[in-house]
């Protein structure tokens, strides 16, 4: 007499995990303080998926504008501190190395300064009084991607203003390293204010 063979059904698939949401780049201005002329943005990542990354952003400033002749920044400069790598000075290899080597559970992402420049005064000595002013930071081994945007050459009213976007990890010979977390903070600002300040008096 032939036997029946127990069957076992066969599990259920899985249900597909779900993918977290994209983390966003979330922007909080003058936390330190409200300054005329002078203002301070800090940047960190909200959530915990895929980040797009910051190059976006901020290549979006070295061209602002749709028109291929007076949408672009009047001009970019990239600082460096004196260990770091040269090809840094790239502002598209930096930010793609920064992007790239930033850990999911690091928040930080930039701090942008900017400021308004004088009026009265020819656009580049208002810019190279900047400048020297963000050489400073990389001193303590920030690298610096100083934009001057002039908003006149697109026919607006906006004053001529300069953009220092500080990634928020030092840049040593290795590379980008520790978390720059004293900069991206209220105290980072006044300090950044400061420094601003006794910078304009000394030249």
């Amino acid at each position: 007499m032939a036997t029946k063979k127990k069957t076992t059904a066969a599990p259920a698939p899985a249900a597909p995990t779900a993918s977290p949401a994209q983390a966003s780049l979330e922007r909080f201005c003058d936390g330190g303080g409200t300054h005329e002329g002078f203002r301070f943005l800090r940047a960190w990542w909200q959530g915990d998926g895929p980040r797009p990354g910051i190059a976006g952003y901020v290549l979006k400033k070295l061209r602002p504008g749709d028109d291929p002749e007076f949408g672009r920044a009047a001009r970019y400069d990239v600082l460096l501190p004196r260990a770091a790598p040269s090809e840094y000075m790239v502002p598209e290899h930096l930010l793609a190395r920064y992007d790239e080597m930033l850990p999911l559970f690091a928040r930080h992402a930039f701090a942008q300064i900017t400021i308004d420049l004088d009026r009265s005064e020819p656009l580049h000595v208002g810019y190279e009084r900047v400048r020297s002013y963000a050489s400073s930071f990389t001193h303590s081994c920030h690298a610096v991607i100083l934009v001057l945007h002039q908003p006149a050459l697109a026919l607006s009213a906006n004053a001529p203003h300069c953009h220092l976007i500080i990634p928020a990890r030092f840049l040593t010979a290795g590379g980008f390293g520790a978390a720059a977390t004293a900069l991206c903070s209220d105290p980072g600002h006044r300090s950044a204010w400061q420094a601003w300040q006794a910078h304009l008096v000394a030249n």
